[in-house]
This record gives C-alpha cells, sequence and structure tokens, in this order.
C-alpha cells in the first residue's frame, strides 16, 4: 500500500511537470515523455521476479489518460504493453551486471 501510494504521488507529479510546464520549453517542438521514461527505468531496475513495474505502468498510463485528450484506457494499456515487453525482454535477453 505504502508504495502505491509513493507511485501515485510519483506519477501525478511527473504528469503535472509534463502536461504544464514541458509544453512551453520543447525543444523543436517536441516534448518528453517523463511517464513513458519513469516507467521504462522502473521496469529496468527492478528484480524480475518483481510485478511492481507493471502496476507502475498501470498507475502511470492512468494519470497520463486522465491529464490529456485521449481515450481512457490507451494510455495505460500502451504502458503496460511497454513494461511487459521490457521485463520480456529482460529476461531472456539482457543482463544488468550491476543489479545481480
Amino acid at each position: 500500500m505504502k508504495m502505491f501510494f509513493l507511485n501515485s504521488v510519483l506519477f501525478s507529479f511527473l504528469t503535472l511537470i509534463q502536461v504544464s510546464v514541458l509544453p512551453h520549453v520543447g525543444i523543436w517542438w517536441s516534448v518528453p515523455n517523463l511517464i513513458l521514461l519513469a516507467v521504462t527505468l522502473i521496469n529496468l531496475l527492478e528484480p524480475g521476479d518483481s510485478s511492481f513495474g507493471i502496476v507502475a505502468a498501470f498507475v502511470g498510463g492512468l494519470f497520463w489518460d486522465i491529464f490529456s485528450f485521449q481515450l481512457l484506457g490507451l494510455g495505460a494499456s500502451t504502458l503496460v504493453i511497454v513494461a511487459l515487453l521490457i521485463k520480456i525482454g529482460k529476461q531472456s535477453y539482457v543482463r544488468i551486471p550491476l543489479l545481480s
């Protein structure tokens, strides 16, 4: 429960920064996606048997959907698929020596 609360606070902060500040300081009319970056880092740095990265992807996607003008669930499902692909790729092909 504590990790879910911290996850929600993190993604709400990142979403607010992405929606309110980054469109005004974008480089060459592009805005970095902080939520996708956070989900990618969480899934790369967590242990292989943990499912926290998938939950983080879903929560981050929900915050992304709430604060954007797209279908509800589109960002959440996209980030969950990204998290699953990272987990599959990390278990099959990648070994990070600093974490083991």
